[in-house]
């Protein structure tokens, strides 16, 4: 019967080698497995919590880090980039809460 939120969400992307990959060395193809990966998180949270119990979603960083933030810096962490435009993770995001495809 408690509460479920999850607060804090955000993600930057790892590759195969375990590397941390920096928003200026990020292909297209790592930004579309970014915004598969929200949208499977945000259906997955729908998928599992009974709607009685769902409290909501924060995602933590609005925009990508810059290089000297002391939050992940120089990681693409946000929905939008460092200018504001939407990035393929927004459309992840809108699409796993409306249950569509981020294409």
């Amino acid at each position: 019967g408690k509460l479920v939120k999850i607060s804090e969400l955000d993600m930057g992307y790892v590759d195969a080698n375990g590397n941390s990959v920096a928003t200026v060395d990020m292909t297209e193809e790592q930004h579309l497995a970014m915004a598969d990966y929200y949208k499977f998180i945000v259906n997955a949270y729908f998928d599992n919590v009974p709607v009685d119990q769902q409290y909501g979603i924060t995602q933590w960083c609005i925009a990508d880090a810059p290089t000297d933030s002391g939050w992940r810096g120089g990681e693409p962490v946000g929905l939008w980039d460092q200018n504001y435009n939407r990035k393929h993770t927004y459309a992840g995001f809108a699409a796993g809460l409306q249950g569509a495809s981020a294409e």
